[in-house]
């Protein structure tokens, strides 16, 4: 982005004192309208995102004894002042820069964080049996935040297994030559490559089957699986929700672009010099302002978006309901698909999806 648009933090636009340093096309205040206090509170970031015990026993105490030291014996080596200052810097931030409260932003700075608290802790006993009870009550305390009891009772019980016999399995390891080695891989290879077919041939209709773990809304898995089972190398064009990576297929044979409404395709968004994005705590005027006037969805014209499709050879427009409203709504392009059946042929929906074949 940067050396596209001279801005490191585009889209946003970033002023300091009054004065416009970097120009984008949205403020900042446009993200934070959909933040709350809570989002930064201690709560959610310590208990909430399975990483709260490590923080409070490790990396709190860890860090602020590795800072006074290091200020402490005035050992202030380039290295050192980068593993001291760059958490802070990433935490500031996270903070008070990036528009999101996600912490996954604060993650390199947290392992740096974990790298300087360790690097002062005594490894010498019974300190290093501490440390080793303690990274335990961690890592069991944060294990129910991602799996299920049932999966967490059998990957327990299975590292039980193998933690008390872990002595005759290193016994029995320590006897193999290289003839069984080369067969373990082999076989290992041979079993990978099964599950690689089996995993092809099922990745989509697993996405339905597991649903309500993936994440994914059931009328879109059920409509990516049908685009995949009814294409083999096609073109498509996506619109709506910014969800294009299900819609290349199994080992990814189609090709997949967003197709422009006006006379400027690729639509990039630094190709519109004068884009400024504005909405508030609903994303229906985001949608809307979108197509202001300078934004790359202006001037929307029929005639136009056909010229490009066809220039695209497209086989299939894809069309998600837009982002995040209050009720289903339909981009424009679904309208021009319906007006128009000489064109396009609707070939599957549901709620939220529509697809239809260009003729």
């Amino acid at each position: 982005n940067y050396f596209t648009t001279g801005n490191p933090f585009y889209p946003m636009k970033v002023d300091f004192l009054g004065r416009e340093i970097f120009k984008g096309v949205y403020d900042k205040v446009n993200y934070s309208v959909r933040i709350s206090s809570g989002d930064y509170s201690l709560n959610k970031i310590l208990f909430h995102e399975g990483m709260g015990a490590g923080v409070i026993v490790f990396l709190l105490p860890g860090f602020l004894i590795y800072a006074f030291k290091v200020l402490r014996k005035k050992i202030l080596t380039f290295d050192k002042i980068l593993m001291f200052l760059i958490p802070i810097v990433i935490l500031l931030i996270w903070r008070y820069v990036i528009p999101l409260a996600n912490l996954r932003y604060l993650y390199p700075g947290l392992s740096l964080g974990y790298a300087a608290a360790f690097s002062v802790f005594s490894l010498n006993k019974p300190y290093k049996n501490i440390l080793r009870v303690l990274v335990l009550v961690c890592f069991m305390a944060s294990c129910p935040e991602i799996s299920n009891h049932s999966e967490l009772m059998v990957s327990l019980l299975l590292s039980a297994v193998l933690f008390l016999n872990f002595a005759r399995i290193y016994a029995f390891v320590s006897k193999l030559r290289t003839h069984h080695w080369l067969l373990t891989a082999a076989m290992a290879a041979l079993a990978l490559s099964v599950l690689n077919l089996d995993y092809n041939k099922n990745e989509y209709k697993r996405y339905i089957k597991m649903i309500k773990y993936s994440g994914f809304w059931p009328e879109a898995a059920r409509a990516w699986n049908w685009l995949n089972e009814n294409t083999s190398g096609n073109n498509i064009a996506y619109v709506g929700r910014p969800v294009p990576f299900p819609l290349y297929g199994t080992n990814f044979k189609n090709n997949v672009f967003y197709v422009s409404v006006n006379d400027v395709d690729p639509a990039m968004i630094h190709y519109f010099p004068r884009s400024r994005y504005r909405w508030g705590a609903d994303f229906l005027s985001l949608h809307q302002s979108l197509e202001a006037e300078g934004n790359y969805r202006q001037h929307p014209d029929y005639d136009v978006w056909l010229g490009n499709l066809r220039r695209r050879k497209t086989d299939y427009i894809f069309v998600y309901s837009l982002h995040q409203t209050k009720e289903i709504i339909f981009p424009i392009e679904d309208a021009w698909a319906k007006e128009h059946p000489e064109n396009f042929s609707l070939s599957f929906v549901n709620p939220i999806v529509r697809i239809y074949r260009l003729i």
